[in-house]
């Protein structure tokens, strides 16, 4: 993640309300965010700026249908 998964698990761990993982969230660094102990997520440019939207938008569903 941009902020670095060290500096979200401790924001995690710190927060007492919920902690959305936001800005520059790709499938790449989804991994690193889930292993921070992220689970709410924001992703937004990753589709939206991706030269076929619904291409992008189906990846990001077979991603996360993979943790269901």
């Amino acid at each position: 993640t941009p902020l670095g998964e060290a500096r979200l698990r401790r924001a995690l761990c710190a927060a007492q309300q919920p902690v959305y993982a936001i800005g520059g969230m790709t499938r790449a660094r989804f991994a690193a965010a889930l292993r921070a102990g992220a689970t709410r997520f924001a992703v937004c440019r990753d589709i939206c700026c991706a030269s076929d939207v619904f291409v992008a938008a189906k990846k990001w569903k077979d991603v996360l249908c993979t943790l269901i």
